[in-house]
């Protein structure tokens, strides 16, 4: 009888809570307050100026050009391209 006592008075515990008490005189103030504060902003700065790079290597071959690494690893190779190397010892997943 005593817990469903509690499990009664506890939800209208919570919503007494939730009643518009006196708190006029908190609007009140906030309402004073609001009309007497002025917000100051800061200006924004100027932009910095963007000057481009010039690139002067133009002319000169691109190091990460892909094409060029492909050509290099296929002279690197017996076979030519990539390919797996199949002489090496086979680690423990793949047997």
């Amino acid at each position: 009888m005593m817990r469903r006592a509690i499990l009664t008075l506890l939800p209208l515990l919570a919503l007494a809570g939730c009643g518009d008490s006196d708190v006029q005189e908190v609007r009140t103030w906030m309402k004073q307050v609001d009309s007497q504060t002025q917000p100051t902003v800061k200006p924004l700065q100027a932009p910095k100026k963007f000057v481009p790079f010039a690139y002067a290597a133009a002319d000169q071959p691109d190091p990460f050009n892909a094409n060029k690494l492909l050509a290099e690893l296929a002279k690197s190779r017996p076979g030519g391209g990539l390919q797996p190397d199949t002489n090496r010892r086979k680690e423990f997943l793949e047997s």
